[in-house]
Order: structure tokens, then C-alpha cells, then sequence
């Protein structure tokens, strides 16, 4: 099974994701409609990634001709009734239905175990709502057995989606035939330099094992899988020749920061525990007041501790440097911390 997710995360800050991708394994992560302030390169510890620069625009369809339907069009699969707690419909959204319609693509939120319910996904101090979706091929729409939405938290006013994809067919009882299980990838070739080489392995070198590969292409008695080892195996045996083969380092929870005191840790622990009775509450505009009350009160105390651990910290090097020189540089060195 895959786990995947997905977060319209308000903004990127590589701070905002330590605790998330620590706390929870995920194979991959997708960060959606976010942008980031002056830095583009972007990295997660642990995961490697295609970035997709764009410029920010209003989110909507422009135009949707809903009377186009092909003319190949198959009678849909009978599928469970998609749930929704947001009852509200505008034409944005019946423009993702008749979109869903006339391309063969299903919404998982309410449809899928783990959100029976079709929970809110959204929300802000004036209310909440369904707005972020995960949408697949109506072929592949059982292969997506779970989906759950994750409470809010103080990071952004979008939940996280988490689903699950198969990445195996299940077996019968009565089947005889062997089934060799995926582990994870323990690292990736360094392709920056060698690409020239590794061309010209396959042009050359490689010729014959690939000429063989596509003699079997068309041979019925090979099977899919066969086939995909068989190329694998010729792509990595150039590659080996090529490129150096980085391992993947064990994911480490990263430290607080030092200015991260006591106080910061109880608000945001009274944050997720509020996120968790909204989600659960939806309806309560209580508790809704004051989640986003307390995280405000959140997000102010952060500032605070970080200034006032900078204050401090300038006030004791201005010292140490007019007294103990020497412990000033010592503490310059030791000083590995991200303000």
C-alpha cells in the first residue's frame, strides 16, 4: 500500500513541515497551490521532488462547455454515493461535476472508507467548507481503498488529505503463482554528471540486450512483468557504469528551535487538541472562534519568543565580546541555530 497526501499548506515554509513529515510516514507528499517568499529550492529531508514554477492566479475553471460528451462514452461503473457535510453547492463546484462527468473522473472525499462522511476540509474564522479533493480515473477508483482527512492545525486553514493507492493485485487462495513484494528504493544515482556515458552505454555496449528486449515485445508467452525486470535490469546496469549511487539517509526528527519555550509547546498542543473538536464539530462556531482566536494568540507568541531569544542572545555576544573574546568565537562556532 501507498501512502500519499496532499496540503494546500498557505505559503512554504520548510519550518511549517518538520513536525508533519516527522509525525507521520508518508511515500509521497504533495504540496499543492502553495508559493514560497525569495527561496526556490526547495527540499524536504527524506523525499526528493519535482518543483513546478508558477505564477499565482485565481483558482477557477474559465470554461467548461457542458455539453460536450464523447462519443465513445461507456455507461458508468455503479459506484457507493459520494457523501458531502457541505451542502452547499456554487457553480465552481458543479463545474467540477460536470468535469468529473465528461472525463470518466471520480471524487474520493465521501466516497472512500475513512470519510464516510465526506468531512469539511476547510476552515476559515467565517465558516468551513469541502474545497479540497482528491479526483482520480473512474478505472483505477477502487484502487484507492482509503481516504481520511486530517484535523486542522495551526499551519494553514486547509486540512491534509491522506489516501492510500494498491500497489499489488490481490491474489486468490487458489493461485500458485509467486508474488515478489516491493521494498523501499535504499537510495538514487547521482545523474548530474555521466549522462553523456551512460548515452552511450546504451547506444553501444547495451545494444544487444536491448535488441533482445525488443525481440520479446511482441512474444505472447512473455508477461508484463517479465518484460519491465528485463528493461530495468539493462537501464541499472548502465547506470552502475555511470553515475554514483547515493544511499537515502534515515529520516531525524528535527530539534526545536531554542527559542521554542514551554509556553509555545502547551498553545500548540491546545491548538491540535481545538483542530480535533472542530473537525468533530463543524457546526460549532464556538469552537471554531476559538480556534482561530488561539492561533492568532499562537502565531504572536512565536514572534515574541524569537525576538526576545535574539535580544538576548546580541546582549550576551556584546558582553562576551568586550570580557572573553576567546568564548565569544567559541560560542559564535557552536551557534547552529536557524532564527
Amino acid at each position: 500500500m501507498l501512502n500519499l497526501a496532499c496540503w494546500n499548506i498557505n505559503g512554504f515554509r520548510i519550518e511549517k513541515l518538520n513536525d508533519i513529515v516527522a509525525d507521520n510516514k508518508y511515500d509521497i507528499f504533495s504540496i499543492v497551490e502553495s508559493w514560497t517568499s525569495g527561496e526556490s529550492n526547495i527540499s524536504l529531508p527524506g523525499y526528493s521532488h519535482i518543483t513546478v514554477h508558477a505564477t499565482k492566479a485565481k483558482g477557477h475553471i474559465s470554461h467548461i462547455d457542458n455539453n460536450y460528451l464523447p462519443t465513445n462514452y461507456s455507461v458508468d461503473d455503479p459506484l457507493t454515493i459520494r457523501q458531502n457535510m457541505d451542502t452547499i453547492v456554487n457553480e465552481q463546484g458543479k463545474n467540477i461535476i460536470d468535469l468529473c462527468i465528461e472525463s470518466k473522473m471520480r471524487i474520493l472525499n465521501g466516497r472512500a472508507m475513512g470519510d464516510s462522511l465526506g468531512n469539511f476540509t476547510y476552515f476559515c474564522p467565517n465558516g468551513r467548507s469541502n474545497i479540497d479533493y482528491v479526483i482520480v480515473s473512474e478505472d483505477i477508483v477502487n484502487s484507492f481503498p482509503f481516504l481520511h482527512v486530517l484535523p486542522p492545525n495551526e499551519l494553514s486553514d486547509h486540512c491534509i488529505v491522506w489516501f492510500s493507492l494498491k500497489t499489488f493485485n490481490y491474489l486468490n487462495n487458489n493461485s500458485k503463482q509467486d508474488y515478489n513484494f516491493t521494498f523501499p528504493i535504499p537510495g538514487k544515482f547521482c545523474v548530474e554528471d555521466g549522462k553523456n556515458e551512460y548515452i552511450s552505454l546504451l547506444e553501444n555496449d547495451e545494444e544487444k540486450d536491448i535488441q533482445s528486449f525488443l525481440l520479446q515485445v511482441n512474444d505472447p508467452e512473455k508477461d508484463i512483468n517479465t518484460l519491465t525486470e528485463h528493461l530495468t535490469n539493462i537501464m541499472i546496469k548502465a547506470a552502475k557504469k555511470s553515475f554514483k549511487f547515493k544511499l537515502f539517509k534515515k529520516k531525524k526528527k528535527k530539534k526545536k528551535h531554542n527559542w521554542y519555550n514551554g509556553n509555545c509547546f502547551i498553545m500548540k498542543k491546545e491548538l491540535r487538541n481545538l483542530g480535533k473538536k472542530m473537525q468533530q464539530y463543524p457546526n460549532n462556531a464556538h469552537i471554531r472562534s476559538n480556534f482561530h482566536r488561539l492561533r492568532k494568540e499562537y502565531n504572536k507568541s512565536l514572534k515574541l519568543a524569537r525576538q526576545k531569544f535574539v535580544n538576548d542572545l546580541v546582549t550576551k555576544l556584546d558582553t562576551l565580546h568586550e570580557n572573553n573574546p576567546k568564548l565569544f568565537w567559541e560560542t559564535i562556532d557552536k551557534l547552529k541555530i536557524k532564527l
